[in-house]
């Protein structure tokens, strides 16, 4: 068994969980990401962080949040998607 390739596998599976979230959402947070995902808010930052490096989704704006911190809102890229169905 490839450790290296099962770990490739999960990560591609979730980041492809997260694509389909943001899709189904329209516009979303991290925060909203980790709930609807059931992923931990680590993880979801990191692919995250990984599908803007990609320019596969962009930030759109803040959103108020009641923790104080206002929260980044995240969207596909419409840009990258024109030719892509997930």
């Amino acid at each position: 068994m490839n450790k290296k390739r099962d770990l490739r596998g999960v990560r591609r599976h979730n980041r492809r969980v997260v694509l389909e979230a943001i899709k189904d959402a329209g516009t979303t947070t991290r925060v909203d990401l980790a709930r609807r995902t059931g992923l931990c808010a680590a993880t979801v930052g990191f692919l995250v962080d990984d599908l803007l490096r990609g320019e596969w989704i962009r930030e759109s704006g803040k959103r108020e949040s009641s923790a104080g911190r206002k929260a980044t809102i995240l969207e596909l890229d419409p840009s990258h998607w024109r030719f892509i169905e997930i």
